[in-house]
């Protein structure tokens, strides 16, 4: 879940309503941002439902002695966050393969320079995923990086939108979110080419 800590208050978002705002705001993408555009509806199914992981996790919040307050996402220990992100990945994959693969690959991207021997173990399960599933598929991973983006942008742009309060100065702003949004060439006015998007 999603804490902001006010004065008295705790204002708590779920995570999969933040996911559901992801999907939001995927039509509001222009197609030539991405290619495989057979692909998109499994990309919107991917990017509405990455978090489903959470929804038992949410229904039950765990409280953080150590700080007073609701363990959030990012403070959840691995060791109850994994089985769920597991479980949630499981449930994609039974009803959308493509969409299994990005948010397999999303999660991973958690976990690239872990050292915990959980974590590590984790990633190596969701690499044997991935390559079952681009065989199963007939795609190679590397054809899905534009969709992984696109995935990765709409999280953090919702992430963004929930974290932060409205209107929040610069100065103020989430600390992940302060120098920008990374990985968002893809939607540049210009190529890598030099030329304008139509």
């Amino acid at each position: 879940m999603i804490i902001n800590e006010r004065e008295s208050e705790f204002v708590i978002i779920e995570q999969h309503n933040h996911a559901v705002l992801s999907s939001d705001l995927f039509s509001y993408l222009q197609e030539e941002f991405f290619t495989g555009k057979e692909l998109k509806q499994d990309i919107l199914f991917a990017t509405q439902y990455h978090d489903c992981a959470w929804i038992g996790l949410d229904a039950a919040p765990l409280w953080d002695d150590k700080k007073n307050s609701p363990y959030s996402f990012i403070n959840l220990p691995s060791s109850l966050k994994l089985p769920h992100y597991r479980y949630g990945i499981d449930w994609i994959e039974q009803r959308n393969k493509y969409a299994a693969l990005l948010c397999s690959r999303h999660y991973s991207s958690f976990f690239s320079n872990s050292k915990s021997e959980d974590e590590i173990k984790y990633l190596q399960y969701e690499k044997t995923r991935q390559k079952r599933l681009c065989l199963e598929m007939g795609i190679a991973i590397e054809d899905s990086n534009i969709h992984l983006e696109i995935l990765k942008f709409l999280d953090n742009l919702s992430l963004y939108i929930c974290i932060n309060e409205p209107g929040v100065p610069k100065s103020d702003e989430f600390p992940w979110y302060q120098n920008g949004f990374e990985g968002t060439e893809l939607f540049s006015v210009e190529k890598s080419d030099g030329s304008k998007l139509a």
